[in-house]
């Protein structure tokens, strides 16, 4: 299996398809739980691996290899080619099989979004999840997206959620950050929340929060927030929104200082309607 040669055997030997041959097999490979996630982890074990996946995509013994992949759940999404094993699973057995695998990714969602290689495996992992534990993996990282959004690894986790376009998850993170925009927006991975937030049908939350804050100049002149702005501006425009005008007015009582310093990228989105008004 782990052989750059000898996988080709086991690949022929597997697509024989034969029943016995293939439960003597699976025997052989769940004697230890170790067999099938060292052979995961393996460049060419993790070939193997994969195909046996698709060979036995209908039969009940697949339900073995998805045992094994659930015992090593952690150490195989933080693997570069340990996390393909277990999305190959996603793609091709169907969600009831992969029950396990979903309760796993549940049960270490917050550990795999806060590391940096485990973040990358779980927007995967999100993308392929289906039926109600869908739901319940979307909810628990609404549940913490405040602490999410400001982590160097979390945040690129909610900017997934944030871009799989559900309404009803989109107005439970905005709610959730709600308090919080100022400060995710002069921050390095949480401005990139803030402008998807902007971005999404919940761009409300954000610019009304943004009119009754007293941090706006201090967001405006910041080198992460004055990108955050620049979007807010171009987004409530764009739609039409009478917001736009509200930001524009706001941030005039500044204009001054807005001309040095990052403040400066903000002002062509403003110049067209600080014109109209001294008309």
């Amino acid at each position: 299996m782990t052989n750059q040669y000898g996988r080709y055997l086991f690949k022929k030997l597997i697509e024989l398809e034969d029943e016995s041959q293939l439960r003597m097999i699976m025997e052989k490979l769940t004697f230890s739980c170790g067999y099938i996630f060292h052979a995961s982890i393996d460049r060419y074990g993790s070939y193997s691996i994969k195909k046996l996946i698709k060979v036995l995509e209908k039969s009940p013994l697949v339900t073995e290899v998805v045992k094994a992949l659930c015992n090593k759940f952690w150490e195989l999404m933080v693997n570069l080619t340990g996390q393909y094993v277990i999305l190959e699973c996603l793609d091709v057995v169907d969600s009831q099989k992969n029950d396990l695998l979903y309760i796993e990714a549940i049960d270490k969602c917050l550990k795999l979004a806060t590391h940096e290689r485990g973040c990358v495996s779980l927007n995967s992992f999100i993308s392929r999840i289906k039926g109600p534990r869908r739901d319940q993996l979307l909810n628990l990282i609404c549940d913490h997206v405040v602490y999410l959004a400001q982590d160097p690894a979390g945040n690129f986790v909610v900017q997934c959620v944030l871009g799989l376009q559900n309404p009803a998850i989109i107005d439970k993170i905005c709610s959730k950050l709600k308090g919080y925009y100022a400060k995710l927006s002069m921050q390095k991975g949480g401005s990139h929340v803030v402008e998807k937030c902007l971005r999404s049908s919940g761009m409300d939350h954000v610019v009304h929060e943004f009119l009754q804050s007293n941090q706006l100049f201090q967001v405006a002149k910041d080198r992460y927030g004055n990108y955050v702005l620049q979007t807010a501006l171009r987004e409530t425009k764009k739609r039409g929104s009478p917001v736009y005008e509200s930001l524009v007015v706001k941030l005039q009582q500044h204009l001054n200082s807005l001309q040095h310093g990052y403040g400066r990228n903000i002002l062509p989105l403003m110049t067209a309607a600080v014109q109209f008004n001294k008309a």
